[in-house]
């Protein structure tokens, strides 16, 4: 249980975010960031825009492993034609490359999306950056919008975002926050990483990159039935303490009927802990001690 100081402290917060959010409509996506400039970036082929990918150990492997599935393809062909048949998308534009990522603005006739390239899990490289290539369940981490593409035989994957805005908080709010954050997902599966937020349209403050809230060390350990379990356990007591410890809205991922809030601020029809998780209806569901 949180003490009445430390939650005056939240709610303090909670009103600095209030304003924070600056999108603007857009005709194929509801909102994007105010200030990013969507129609005068250069949009082209995947292709094209892959050859902006800077060389790194990571980017070398990933050419490397799925050169088997090539035949008689380039390797920006081969990433380009798996995308074609699995999303609608037909132009991109580069819009960051980390250690082992690439992310890409990608546009159909009727979306618009960020698209973030990473190894598959189960490849060697992928187990090496494996806090990169798995994205949690937590809601308050962005969740994707669809199954992740599958590039090769299992080589490599993208996932598919909606865009976000990248939010600084002050040193002492940041503290503040971890602190938060820490207590929210102790004895979880979870542990906290952060350094790099987002704020959702409704202020909203979530995390976007799945290498700030990576899974234990003791979550790899688990087998798979295993993880699933202890996985829903995990989100069952994050949920019950942001309910029990009356956590202002903004500091909160989920609506009272634990769907994202993502969804609903980007206006995604989905619901996260009762479809994606295939969980009971929250007032039903039996939650765990605090």
């Amino acid at each position: 249980m949180i003490t009445e100081e430390f939650r005056q402290k939240l709610e303090e917060l909670s009103a600095r975010l209030e304003g924070a959010a600056d999108y603007k409509p857009h005709d194929l996506c509801v909102h994007v960031p105010a200030d990013m400039d969507i129609d005068g970036r250069d949009w082209t082929t995947l292709e094209d825009a892959w050859k902006g990918v800077k060389i790194s150990v990571p980017h070398i492997v990933m050419k490397l492993q799925l050169s088997k599935d090539l035949s008689d393809k380039t390797y920006e062909e081969c990433i380009s034609e798996h995308v074609s048949d699995q999303t609608e998308s037909h132009s991109f534009s580069l819009l960051a490359q980390g250690t082992s990522t690439v992310v890409m603005l990608a546009q159909s006739d009727d979306d618009l999306v960020i698209m973030r390239f990473s190894s598959h899990p189960e490849t060697s490289n992928g187990k090496i950056m494996r806090d990169d290539c798995n994205r949690c369940k937590f809601p308050g981490l962005l969740q994707p919008l669809q199954e992740n593409v599958i590039i090769g035989h299992n080589i490599m994957q993208a996932e598919i975002l909606p865009l976000i805005q990248l939010h600084s908080l002050s040193k002492e709010d940041s503290t503040l926050y971890h602190e938060y954050m820490d207590m929210l997902l102790e004895d979880t599966v979870y542990e906290n990483n952060m350094h790099e937020l987002a704020i959702l349209p409704d202020s909203t403050l979530i995390v976007f990159d799945p290498g700030e809230l990576p899974y234990t060390n003791e979550y790899w350990e688990l087998d798979d039935a295993q993880k699933v379990i202890e996985e829903k356990r995990s989100l069952d007591l994050i949920l019950m303490r942001m309910e029990s410890w009356d956590i202002p809205e903004n500091l909160k991922p989920v609506n009272q009927f634990d769907e994202l809030k993502q969804n609903i601020s980007f206006e995604r029809s989905s619901l996260y802990m009762h479809n994606a998780l295939n969980q009971v209806d929250s007032k039903n569901s039996t939650r765990p001690e605090m």
